[in-house]
């Protein structure tokens, strides 16, 4: 499945819709498509199933194409077995669509349950039979339009982890639409991140999180203490409110960049070099969030050492080693 420059507008502005897309999916890859609402996920989404044909472009459709969303429903009264055997399309004898659905219980695993009503699964259960519907013909490419917003994290978490082996084996390539980042993050094999119907930026989790080209990627991806740093001439280190930095190669040549600390780079130390005022704070279970203000900028301090103190001042400390450079500027 492959696109190639393609551009669909729904209005004459070319506000809305895809702009000059580029996109090739291999057999087995999960691609998950993020961005905000209106960047064209569901429009790509819509190209790749030919109900969309683009004004202009290349689209090199896949044989068999199967489709998901949050709008499939199993009658709540359907035996769940009889309801696999009603999604085969496939010219085959009732025995061997019979045998197709048990076949697709066992791989997304829910055997049991074949016997049951779709009334009396759980939510998750329900929604890897709702994927065995779809998968059931054994198609080349599998469509997920946010099919899993409604489930809380771990029934998400357990349909996605049970999916993608399902996938890898047998070679079918998924594009998915999610605003999940964390599951795009945990799941995909690949992310690309869309804003307003062009490609911000196309990679592995690790090169879209680590390496964000933008200030949107960046942002996008959760990252914060943004500050834009420079130094009086290149091959020098950055001077940056905590020090000196060496981007390691980030913005060559260049005197300004933008630098993102993560929270974690920063350490809460009664000894600490720098003392903020704090401004607010927010428990996230496993760690505290703790903002201060300080050289008339916030910055998001992270705390794990269990609860934390509330005070009106800290000290801290700044580890820049784990800053990520930004070369947008």
């Amino acid at each position: 499945m492959r696109l190639e420059n393609v551009h669909h507008l729904f209005d004459s502005r070319g506000i809305a819709g895809l702009h000059g897309i580029d996109l090739k999916v291999k057999s087995g890859e999960l691609f998950a498509v993020l961005g905000p609402n209106g960047a064209g996920k569901t429009t790509l989404l819509k190209v790749l199933r030919g109900e969309f044909r683009p004004q202009s472009g290349k689209v090199t459709e896949a044989d068999r194409c199967a489709w998901l969303d949050s709008s499939t429903v199993i009658p709540p009264e359907a035996n769940i077995q009889t309801w696999l055997v009603e999604q085969v399309r496939r010219g085959v004898d009732a025995e061997k669509k019979s045998q197709l659905a048990r076949d697709m219980a066992e791989s997304l695993e829910f055997t049991f349950q074949l016997k049951l009503k779709a009334r009396e699964l759980s939510d998750g259960l329900l929604q890897r039979v709702k994927i065995a519907g779809a998968l059931i013909d054994h198609p080349d490419l599998l469509l997920l339009d946010e099919p899993f917003s409604h489930l809380d994290t771990p029934t998400r978490e357990s349909v996605l982890s049970v999916l993608k082996p399902y996938l890898q084996q047998r070679e079918i390539a998924c594009v998915w639409v999610t605003h999940q980042r964390e599951d795009a993050l945990t799941f995909a094999d690949r992310i690309g991140l869309m804003y307003f119907g062009k490609w911000e930026q196309v990679g592995t989790p690790e090169e879209l999180y680590f390496h964000p080209r933008t200030l949107f990627s960046a942002k996008f991806m959760g990252h914060e203490n943004l500050v834009t740093v420079s130094r009086p001439t290149p091959n020098v280190l950055w001077q940056t409110p905590f020090g000196g930095w060496d981007s390691q190669g980030i913005g060559f040549g260049k005197t300004h960049v933008v630098m993102c600390i993560p929270p974690t780079a920063f350490t809460i130390d009664p000894q600490g070099s720098f003392a903020g005022q704090v401004v607010r704070i927010s428990f996230k279970g496993a760690h505290t969030h703790v903002t201060v203000k300080l050289h008339d900028a916030e910055w998001v301090l992270e705390w794990t050492q269990g609860p934390f103190k509330h005070a009106s001042e800290v000290r801290f400390n700044a580890h820049l080693r784990g800053a990520i450079g930004i070369d947008c500027l």
